[in-house]
């Protein structure tokens, strides 16, 4: 559950480039860390190692391109290299689900997102720990009426869970964390559950100005959320 980090400071660690890491806690003054990049191009052979020729597809296909079609088959040949790379799997499920937005055809459309579904539950088998991930399952989950609202929110709460562990270790996680109470508050409030959705996003920071222009949509939210739930109690104190 939580990230790889060394057992100090001026202590180092050595790990694969996909897994997940964070540097020792650091409580007051400055913290410097020290990155070293290990990169095997080549085999014995001539060949390129299978790891490095995965690591450079997937950066082509988060930099260099824009249409998410190219993104995606990029990912998918990443794979081809890395079958159980977790975070191509990831991104190759988010790249579809950003090609379902525009589909007029609902059948194609509920098809690209089934094909999403697959690929991030697949992503969560290999990267169980990854709190973005389980955000992002929720809001392709929830963009299908079938996966009942239990399944939905299993998803969200186990991302701001591992989020929440996150913080604990002394991870910088804020952000992530905020970006996937404001995901499951908007699921909740298009669900008229005004209660629960408030509690939620009560978890925003709203005063973060690094983070001004969503946290404004989380407050406005918020804020709209906390008024439904006001009127609602009105009108039950009427029919009382």
């Amino acid at each position: 559950i939580q990230p790889l980090k060394p057992i100090g400071s001026r202590h180092a660690l050595m790990h694969h480039s996909c897994h997940r890491h964070a540097g020792a806690g650091t409580f007051s003054g400055t913290r410097d860390i020290l990155v070293l990049f290990l990169t095997a191009t080549m085999k014995k052979n001539g060949s390129m190692d299978p790891l490095e020729q995965s690591a450079r597809i997937k950066g082509r296909a988060m930099t260099s391109s824009k249409d998410f079609t190219e993104r995606a088959n990029l990912h998918r040949e990443a794979i081809k290299f890395v079958p159980d790379d977790g975070e191509a799997w990831h991104y190759l499920g988010m790249c579809l689900q950003e090609i379902s937005v525009p589909e007029d055809d609902e059948g194609k459309r509920a098809k690209i997102l089934q094909l999403s579904t697959r690929a991030l539950m697949h992503a969560s088998h290999l990267i169980p720990s990854d709190a973005k991930l389980w955000s992002n399952m929720g809001i392709t989950l929830s963009k299908q009426s079938h996966y009942d609202r239990e399944i939905v929110e299993k998803c969200y709460k186990e991302s701001l869970r591992l989020h929440h562990k996150c913080l604990e270790v002394g991870c910088d996680v804020v952000s992530d964390l905020e970006t996937a109470a404001f995901n499951y508050g908007l699921y909740l409030s298009n669900l008229d559950e005004w209660k629960d959705a408030v509690n939620i996003l009560n978890l925003i920071d709203c005063t973060d100005k690094l983070t001004k222009p969503r946290n404004e949509h989380a407050e406005k939210l918020r804020l709209f959320c906390a008024s439904q739930l006001k009127k609602e109690s009105q009108l039950n104190e009427i029919h009382v």
